[in-house]
């Protein structure tokens, strides 16, 4: 069963990963070659929300919902047209007292550098991280306001749905 918070929009996370990331195979823009299909981006993302959330909560209370995706055109990231983003649908930590989330994030830094990630952002109540040999992202946010929410975002590549540029491809 899942929460209705588990299926709202990502979009600010969404906005932030497409600005922060590139859209090509493997994180090379404009790259038209080919790359994993949509499924198994999907797979992958759910594998690693499902892994961050185990190590951030416990294995009983992590539960992962379908992915969203996007269009990974846009003007501030030019590439081939046709290619698409998966993203975690904005995981809410709501279960996890403020008190904790400097443990919060030691854990998330600790546990992406085990499974290949690297930090590629930061900023106060931010992190973010990027696996050099996949293109995967994983995000862990505090909100601005005063509940101090934490939020974790893992998201893919940009890939062809069926693995192989499409007609479009080189427009």
């Amino acid at each position: 069963m899942h929460s209705p918070t588990r299926y709202r929009t990502a979009a600010t996370a969404a906005v932030v990963i497409l600005a922060l990331t590139s859209c090509g195979s493997g994180g090379k823009t404009g790259a038209a070659g080919p790359t994993i299909t949509v499924a198994q981006a999907k797979q992958q993302v759910m594998a690693y929300d499902l892994d961050i959330l185990s190590a951030l909560l416990g294995e009983q209370q992590a539960m992962v919902s379908e992915p969203a995706s996007s269009e990974c055109e846009t003007s501030s990231q030019p590439g081939p047209k046709g290619r698409v983003r998966l993203h975690s649908s904005d995981h809410g930590l709501g279960v996890v007292a403020v008190e904790r989330n400097p443990e919060m994030f030691d854990t998330f830094r600790r546990h992406l550098a085990e499974k290949g990630f690297e930090p590629f952002g930061k900023d106060a109540g931010w992190e973010y991280y990027k696996n050099k040999s996949n293109g995967f992202t994983a995000e862990l946010r505090e909100s601005l306001d005063s509940s101090k929410k934490l939020t974790l975002t893992v998201s893919s590549p940009c890939v062809w749905p069926d693995g192989k540029p499409g007609p479009d491809a080189n427009k």
